[in-house]
């Protein structure tokens, strides 16, 4: 067995750590963020610690960029990893402009996943595409338990670099 120098014991000290910082950086970006939006999400329970929050985006053909409208066309399922791009209003609430493969620049956009498993069955409809959002919620309205099967929510967004958390969901003011 060889002895390390001072030089390779440096490396193999200092490797690991500049790695993990290089890893939380976009963890690091998204937590100290100050830019909030809202859109509209779904649960299917009242809020509790593991409750699934859905962000649907309820797509037209129209606004997939053409290669995925290619895509719906000549396969019958399809499971692919898109972005979705948004618009943002001036109450800062988001709505969806278009879907494309490649990742946007100087955009407000998220990753979302397609996943379209019979495409007879979308015929006429919209296409039901995914966000992919983390979940660090530190309020939640909560609504009386009732016969309704899914609760509707609007969702705050803590956003950078298309990354975002749920941080917090209210009851939609109707």
């Amino acid at each position: 067995m060889t002895k390390l120098t001072k030089k390779q014991f440096s490396i193999v000290l200092l490797l690991p750590i500049i790695f993990a910082i290089v890893l939380s950086l976009p963890l690091w970006q998204l937590l100290s963020s100050r830019t909030t939006y809202t859109i509209e999400a779904t649960s299917y329970d009242n809020i509790k610690e593991d409750t699934y929050i859905n962000i649907p985006l309820h797509v037209k053909r129209v606004q997939l960029e053409p290669s995925l409208r290619k895509l719906t066309t000549q396969q019958n399922s399809v499971r692919k990893k898109v972005y979705a791009v948004f618009a943002v209003s001036h109450n800062k609430k988001l709505t969806l402009r278009h879907v494309q493969v490649t990742k946007p620049k100087d955009e407000v956009y998220l990753p979302a996943t397609m996943y379209l498993y019979s495409m007879n069955a979308y015929e006429n409809q919209d296409l039901p595409i995914t966000l992919d959002v983390g979940r660090a919620i530190k309020y939640a309205d909560t609504y009386n338990y009732s016969t309704t099967t899914d609760y509707k929510w609007d969702a705050t967004l803590r956003y950078a670099n298309g990354h975002a958390v749920i941080t917090e969901l209210r009851k939609p003011a109707h």
